[in-house]
């Protein structure tokens, strides 16, 4: 493996921490026990999880990508 590669990988782990510390913290605020964080894709108008807590993967797979006003977490977005 390159030396760039190395450095984009531990790049994303550190993103990964981080989107995971921040889910943590602001499903802790609002109370959740479950919820994820989404990252909009203005190319494609879908929000793709940035990051989960509680939720199964088997559940997620079959919720992602969200379309801009689509269900609990696309309509928000587009109001």
């Amino acid at each position: 493996m390159s030396k760039e590669f190395l450095t984009v990988l531990g790049a994303l782990v550190s993103l990964a921490r981080a989107l995971d510390s921040v889910s943590h913290r602001v499903m802790g605020h609002f109370g959740a026990q479950n919820g994820t964080l989404h990252f909009l894709d203005l190319s494609s108008g879908l929000l793709h999880p940035a990051a989960s807590r509680g939720i199964a993967p088997s559940l997620r797979e079959r919720i992602e990508p969200i379309p801009v006003g689509k269900g609990m977490v696309g309509l928000p977005v587009e109001r």
